[in-house]
């Protein structure tokens, strides 16, 4: 009998204490699921603390990016003031070039220093010209002879013909024109135009036994055009 009753008393004992168990092991269960839940809480939220401020540096970076019109405007409103005050427009380019004119050759020496002929012939002389080529290419030796300049190519090829054979007529200055590839047309107009200017500057009159030929007459004058023809 004493041993029925130990038996069951160990039995309740052991049916008590597997209870027991279980009930501690269930408490323990549920303090590792709390455990666990409230670390995937905190990891949870240590995750979206890392992210967020990630996400809100992304955002701020790109702030950082973005650029207003009105800058934009300002900068290109910059940048073409620059370009201009760097860089005068044409017209002022052209403006500046075109005030400063060209300076005429300085008179060194009068035309009636050199010539034979006096001033008073002369401008008679010129004043009675009515050919404007004519006009043209006296006042082109009268410039040469008194700044240096040099003289017009037909005028330099005529008085080294003049030079070269003491004298000249129509017939001669046309064949030196033609030889120097002018035109038979041209040549003519041109040996007209040089014994009409030979005449009034006083180089050359008219030879006592043949009016047409032209002999010279200021021989200072022709050697002076001739330098000024080289």
């Amino acid at each position: 009998m004493g041993n029925k009753r130990n038996v069951k008393t160990v039995a309740a004992a052991t049916d008590t204490n597997d209870d027991a168990v279980a009930a501690a092991l269930a408490m323990i269960d549920a303090e590792l699921n709390g455990e666990q839940q409230i670390a995937d809480a905190v990891s949870a939220t240590s995750e979206s603390e890392e992210i967020a401020p990630a996400a809100a540096t992304e955002e701020e970076s790109m702030e950082g990016l973005e650029v207003d019109d009105a800058d934009i405007s300002a900068a290109l409103a910059e940048i073409e003031a620059d370009a201009a005050s760097s860089t005068p427009p044409p017209s002022a380019k052209k403006a500046k070039k075109s005030s400063t004119p060209k300076a005429a050759p300085v008179p060194t020496r009068a035309f009636t220093d050199v010539a034979a002929i006096d001033k008073a012939a002369l401008d008679t002389n010129l004043n009675a010209l009515n050919a404007k080529k004519v006009i043209e290419k006296a006042q082109n030796v009268i410039q040469a002879v008194e700044t240096g300049k040099k003289l017009s190519r037909y005028t330099a090829d005529a008085v080294k013909a003049l030079k070269a054979r003491g004298n000249i007529s129509a017939k001669t200055l046309v064949e030196t024109f033609r030889s120097a590839g002018l035109s038979d047309g041209t040549a003519r107009a041109q040996s007209q135009q040089m014994t009409a200017l030979f005449k009034a500057l006083g180089m050359v009159v008219p030879d006592a036994t043949n009016t047409r030929e032209l002999v010279i007459a200021d021989a200072g004058l022709v050697d002076e055009l001739v330098q000024l023809s080289a």
